[in-house]
This record gives C-alpha cells, sequence and structure tokens, in this order.
C-alpha cells in the first residue's frame, strides 16, 4: 500500500523509480557475498574433480601401456599366436 502511495506522489515518484532501477550496496553486496559462499565452492569441487578424473585416467592409460609392453617385451622368444603344443583336429562336416 505505501508503496503505491510513494509511486503516485510527484514528489517520491521519481526517487522511487531510481531506487527501483539500480539495487542498493546492499544488494550488491549480498549478491557478491552468496556467489563466494555458494558458487566458488562449487566450482573448485567442479574443477578439483575434473582434475582427479584426468590424473586417474592418464595414470591408468600409462599402466595399461606399460603392461602391454612388459608383456611384449616378455614374449618375444615365443610364437607371435602365445600358443604352443596345439594339435588341430581336421572335422569332416556330414
Amino acid at each position: 500500500m505505501w508503496r503505491t502511495y510513494i509511486r503516485s506522489n510527484r514528489w517520491t515518484s521519481p526517487w522511487a523509480s531510481q531506487v527501483e532501477r539500480h539495487p542498493g550496496w546492499v544488494a550488491k553486496t549480498a549478491l557478491v557475498a552468496a556467489l563466494l559462499v555458494i558458487v566458488l565452492p562449487l566450482a573448485l569441487l567442479f574443477f578439483t574433480a575434473v582434475l582427479v578424473g584426468v590424473v586417474v585416467f592418464a595414470v591408468l592409460s600409462l599402466t595399461v601401456r606399460l603392461k602391454a609392453w612388459l608383456g611384449g617385451v616378455f614374449r618375444a622368444g615365443s610364437l607371435g599366436d602365445g600358443r604352443r603344443n596345439v594339435r588341430v583336429i581336421a572335422r569332416q562336416d556330414p
């Protein structure tokens, strides 16, 4: 009710419209505080999780590559397919 009076009064109407268009320093400070309290920790958690995921993926990829390379080094003297002393049974289709 008082807002209607302030908006309709010829002396306070320009002041009221100016205040409604531009938030005060309190609103700006509250917005910055909310950003610091809510958004900043969430962003830090997100980027930390991404960094940990990239590091884990890189370490596991290097581990698999190293294991495959070592397996190839120790298997170099055997047959290429890894089978030895295999007897092939020839079957005839009826």
